[in-house]
């Protein structure tokens, strides 16, 4: 049995951003008979952090543009015994103001953001967990066969959550209304494969076949909202229940579902010749049509090193000369690219005055059209070398 744990403190080289992290792994195996074997592989990891905004090259974009947009000789906070001396015409900077210690507005642009006021006034909550889990059972029943089944799941579980304050340091560097997001995702995979293995040497002759299935699930699951003005805005309140202006609540849900079946041949002579043959079909959900792809490939080895012709060929440690070709399958696509897409979220666009009162009513229209005849991405390669290897390993 293993168990490791492990932490990770660091924080972030631009002001505000940081990242920890713990991590637990168990691995264990068991001979419960002489013919049955047990095992898992588990591991958890938990994590927090505070990444810095996104790079842009718009100011007030992120904290790195805000930071370059700055003139130079602006202080990032006023000096102590700062005040206002603008007019109060606007009502946006009374005159006589106390501004020591606050964070400073910008002199040479309007449209400039002090990156002090994007970490001072924001609030992030993110937090992380995945689950990454194996267990399998193998089973000798007799000498040279092998039944292994093998279950795995890997499973996440993010949220996030972000306050922002409402503050005034400038005309553009300033938010009216404290605002508040929250979101949570989920995402999984579950994986289970079953295989039979027959390995076998009689005289001269090495093989071993193998024959499985595989299936697969991804499910994908997200909810999140935002709105402006929580009115007794304390951290207890920071709930979207609490907004009370420009309510948003979006959700989405994702799955995909694949079935494959495989089975190898590898068979060797006289430790001289060998040949690997593979072959799987998968099945995906995401191709409605045509849901099964098929993939063959093979291998050809020859070990020259072992003919009795190169035995005098002196300070060779091995040479082999090999050629394969294959092809491999690809589905890495979105699930719904076969689907008709609807917009209805107006009124954007999608909504119509109707009737005697002309009044907008919801209306709906198709944002894109299903394709058709979709099928499996195949790639096929060729490859072929000599391996070789001379002085003991010095050249290889």
């Amino acid at each position: 049995m293993l168990l490791v744990q492990g932490g990770l403190t660091k924080q972030g080289t631009i002001i505000g951003s940081y990242y920890n992290r713990l991590t637990l792994r168990v691995n264990t195996s068991h001979k419960v008979r002489s013919w049955l074997k047990i095992g898992e592989n588990l591991s958890f990891m938990t994590s927090t952090g505070r990444n810095a905004m996104n790079n842009s090259a718009s100011a007030g974009a992120s904290i790195l543009s805000a930071a370059l947009a700055m003139s130079p000789w602006d202080p990032t906070h006023y000096p102590e015994g700062s005040w206002s001396y603008s007019t109060p015409a606007t009502g946006e900077f009374p005159q006589g103001r106390d501004l020591s210690g606050q964070i400073a507005a910008s002199s040479n642009f309007k449209n400039v953001v002090n990156p002090f006021s994007m970490v001072e006034n924001s609030v992030p909550n993110d937090k992380s967990e995945r689950w990454v889990g194996d267990i399998y059972a193998e089973i000798t029943p007799v000498k040279g066969l092998i039944i292994r089944s093998d279950l795995s799941l890997d499973l996440s579980n993010n949220s996030s959550k972000l306050f922002k304050y409402a503050y005034l340091y400038s005309s553009f560097d300033k938010m009216d209304q404290n605002f508040f997001s929250s979101s949570m995702t989920r995402y999984s995979t579950l994986i289970n494969e079953n295989t039979i293995t027959y390995s076998n040497k009689i005289e001269n002759h090495d093989f071993s076949i193998l024959v499985g299935q595989t299936t697969q699930e991804w499910n994908f699951y997200t909810i999140g909202g935002s709105g402006t003005t929580i009115l007794n805005a304390v951290p207890e309140n920071w709930l979207l229940s609490k907004t009370t202006v420009d309510k948003f609540l979006n959700d989405n849900i994702g799955r995909s579902r694949m079935f494959s079946i495989l089975s190898r041949l590898h068979y060797q002579y006289n430790d001289k010749y060998l040949i690997t043959a593979n072959f799987r079909m998968d099945g995906s959900n995401k191709f409605s049509e045509n849901p099964w792809g098929y993939f063959p490939s093979m291998a050809l080895g020859w070990r020259i090193s072992e003919e009795s012709f190169m035995k005098e060929v002196q300070n060779l440690d091995f040479m082999k000369m090999r050629l394969g070709w294959g092809q491999i399958g690809n589905e890495k696509i979105s699930s719904d690219m076969f689907l008709t897409s609807m917009f209805n979220s107006g009124p954007t666009y999608v909504d119509y005055v109707l009737g005697s009162t002309q009044a907008l009513a919801n209306g709906a229209t198709v944002l894109t059209y299903a394709n058709i005849g979709g099928r499996w991405e195949t790639t096929e390669q060729w490859n072929g070398g000599v391996d070789f290897g001379f002085f003991n390993g010095l050249i290889s």
